[in-house]
């Protein structure tokens, strides 16, 4: 029978156990020395369930977990969630995806009961009956909710400790622990980087350009000020070197509610491109300001988002050297291609403690104050490079031992019938007396 020496070792740390929370490790942990290459996941059926909150960083973090798994061990991977059209929208084929239903609530994010997908513990959501998996991976569990188990058994009632989950947002605040503390700093296991895109540049943008990629006032009130504050810092540093200079804008600046305050702060840079142009999906390029003088020519391109994860970090490679991010997956989309660009990052309300730890690390005194992490003419002639904090901070060096047991552990249940007997029975038991104590393999514990 396959594995029955690792299954001699995990009887073995079971009988020196102590706290039964930590049984369930042990299944992985005797697997977690062992290579686990493209195939050996193959027969390991793996669904992530997804339910993003604030932002579309979440539903980019559940795709990146999504293709390790393929990638590294030829895993069948399933992704259940409330926005399907957002993985839709990264690429992802409707064949992986399983819609998570949804239905009139009340939030602690709403003042009053209304249809909503955005932030939602399972309890309150409807998933259809699906084929069995091996492994349900929650991806990310968003800092506002705690990793319980009895919580996913709501719409995965055969969900169990050994089969489940859970990886943390970055830097979370939750006094709950995960199996995947992702971030930086003390005992986190970083950042979710992506392969090197591809050296072909994105033929839209001609021009040199600067990404902006920034969330709106929806979401974080000073979201205008932010995107003005560094716009006004990249045309004075680059005025002299490009006569003309795209900046690449979310489309939400076009918004009648926004645009005033651009066109306000826009006047003042006349002087360093005298014909300024805004141009949006479906219209012609639009001429906003004409100043004095001829050449030199600035255009807030809001025509390019929104793009698949692969072609944004594939813009970000080829952009000028500062750029401007908010979330946790953007920014780390730019040091998984670019990790000496000059990094500014709109720093929200409940990403304090991830900004202060990049601003410590990377290290950049800049991410440490708001009124300076969007840009500032004082940052100018600034450069980084962010190298070593990228190689430290990987999770795909860092997380891929216990991944790599957390498979072949899956592996070993579907072909030797101990470890899976083993298995329930540390799901079954709530103390390590009653584990002793239960029949199967008694004569082994």
């Amino acid at each position: 029978m396959k594995h029955t020496k690792k299954f001699k070792e995990a009887v073995e740390k079971l009988k020196h156990l102590k706290n039964i929370d930590k049984a369930r490790n042990i299944l992985w942990e005797v697997f977690s020395k062992n290579k686990c290459g493209k195939q050996c996941g193959k027969g390991i059926r793996i669904l992530i369930l997804n339910t993003p909150c604030n932002g579309f960083g979440d539903i980019v973090f559940a795709k990146k977990i999504a293709d390790y798994m393929k990638q590294w061990y030829g895993a069948t991977v399933t992704i259940a969630t409330t926005t399907p059209k957002g993985f839709i929208s990264l690429g992802v084929k409707k064949s992986m995806l399983v819609k998570i239903r949804t239905g009139t609530y009340t939030s602690h994010y709403l003042s009053h009961s209304e249809p909503n997908d955005e932030c939602r513990r399972f309890r309150t959501l409807k998933l259809a009956k699906l084929a069995k998996y091996d492994l349900i991976f929650v991806a990310p569990i968003v800092s506002n909710f705690d990793a319980e188990l009895r919580d996913v058994k709501y719409i995965i009632p055969y969900a169990t400790k050994t089969n489940t989950f859970f990886f943390s947002e970055y830097n979370d605040k939750s006094k709950y622990s995960t199996d995947f503390p992702t971030g930086v700093g003390n005992d986190r296991m970083g950042l979710l980087f992506a392969d090197q895109p591809s050296r072909t540049r994105y033929r839209k943008l001609k021009n040199p350009y600067i990404m902006t990629y920034v969330a709106s006032e929806e979401v974080v009130p000073t979201a205008s000020k932010c995107m003005m504050s560094f716009i006004q810092m990249v045309v004075k540093k680059y005025y002299l070197q490009h006569n003309k200079l795209d900046i690449v804008i979310p489309d939400w600046v076009g918004d009648e509610d926004y645009w005033y305050y651009f066109e306000k702060h826009l006047h003042p840079l006349l002087k360093y491109y005298p014909r300024i142009f805004y141009k949006e999906i479906g219209k012609k390029k639009e001429l906003v300001y004409k100043g004095v003088g001829k050449g030199r020519e600035l255009t807030l391109r809001a025509d390019i988002y929104p793009v698949p994860n692969k072609t944004m970090t594939r813009l970000f490679r080829h952009s000028l050297e500062d750029v401007l991010v908010t979330g946790d997956q953007s920014i780390t989309d730019v040091l998984s291609c670019c990790a000496s660009k000059n990094i500014f990052y709109q720093i929200v309300e409940w990403k304090k403690s991830f900004a202060s730890n990049l601003a410590a690390l990377m290290p950049n005194k800049y991410l440490l104050k708001k009124s300076t992490a969007c840009g500032t003419l004082k940052a100018i002639k600034y450069k980084s490079n962010y190298k070593g904090f990228a190689e430290k901070w990987d999770f795909r060096k860092n997380a891929r031992p216990k991944l790599n047991g957390i498979i072949l552990a899956a592996k070993a249940q579907k072909e030797n019938n101990d470890f899976r007997i083993l298995a329930d029975d540390i799901n079954k038991a709530r103390s390590y007396g009653t584990l002793k104590a239960l029949n199967r393999l008694k004569k082994l514990y």
